[in-house]
């Protein structure tokens, strides 16, 4: 039986890339009901769509018909910096195309964007982001069932992880200048969850290694988590009160 949800967000699937994991999001998207999907951003790794398998046609059809037999349900796709020629692609499954996204739910004003725009190292260095980006593709092409050369590799680079804090700092301070209370992103492949002066910050994590993606209940003191693949290790729900029901108010940023 599947979970009613209100909200499901996943980013970085990375289609196409060969280490992406279209059949395991699948497989995640059937045990719920959602109203809202929210793909935030590098659902694909590159303009050559030639190279996507299968099973990531598949997964694209499986969202889309999910979507037209949902009367009112939604999918949002936000451009991430991998998503080349998104427009037509992302009409296949129906959805709207934005930079980012804005909802009230649960009485909390929400914010959803990629997270490049805040990643300062990638911008001052263009040429040493593409090599790194390079042996973190070898490192995943390396991973094992029992061991993902990827994941230590995120966990040993301190550079890798600073920039993590950075984007974060980054998010919660647009997210103060738009006054939002929960901010979503992605970009680094690191779930994670900070808070600064009341206002949340979460990371989706990705899909290319150990999995994880976040989902919001409706009408519940609990209504925000933080899922991964690895439930010993999933984080804790974060409970927010719950206030009255309010319209939503919903705002986007064409691509």
């Amino acid at each position: 039986m599947r979970q009613k949800i209100e909200t499901l967000i996943v980013s970085d699937l990375h289609l196409g890339s060969g280490v992406s994991r279209a059949g395991a999001l699948r497989q995640v998207l059937r045990q719920y009901d959602y109203r809202r999907l929210i793909l935030n951003g590098d659902i694909f790794d590159h303009s050559r769509f030639q190279r996507l398998r299968r099973s990531d046609w598949r997964l694209l059809s499986e969202i889309r018909q999910r979507a037209q037999n949902t009367p009112d349900g939604e999918v949002v796709w936000i451009a991430g910096n991998h998503d080349p020629w998104l427009r037509p692609i992302a009409a296949l499954t129906g959805a709207r195309v934005c930079k980012e996204y804005s909802w009230r739910e649960n009485g909390r004003r929400c914010l959803a964007l990629h997270g490049h725009q805040f990643d300062r190292f990638m911008k001052d260095n263009a040429g040493l982001s593409a090599i790194a980006t390079v042996f973190y593709a070898l490192a995943q092409h390396c991973d094992t069932a029992d061991y993902r050369c990827s994941r230590w590799l995120k966990r040993r680079c301190k550079t890798w992880l600073r920039n993590s804090e950075l984007v974060a700092q980054q998010a919660l301070d647009y997210a103060a200048r738009r006054q939002a209370d929960v901010v979503f992103c992605g970009h680094t492949h690191q779930a994670m969850q900070r808070e600064h002066n009341g206002r949340r910050y979460l990371n989706s994590g990705c899909w290319t290694d150990h999995y994880s993606y976040i989902v919001t209940r409706p009408g519940t003191r609990e209504w925000l988590g933080l899922m991964e693949e690895n439930p010993q290790t999933a984080a804790a729900v974060i409970a927010y009160p719950v206030r009255a029901a309010e319209n939503p108010i919903i705002r986007e940023q064409p691509a």
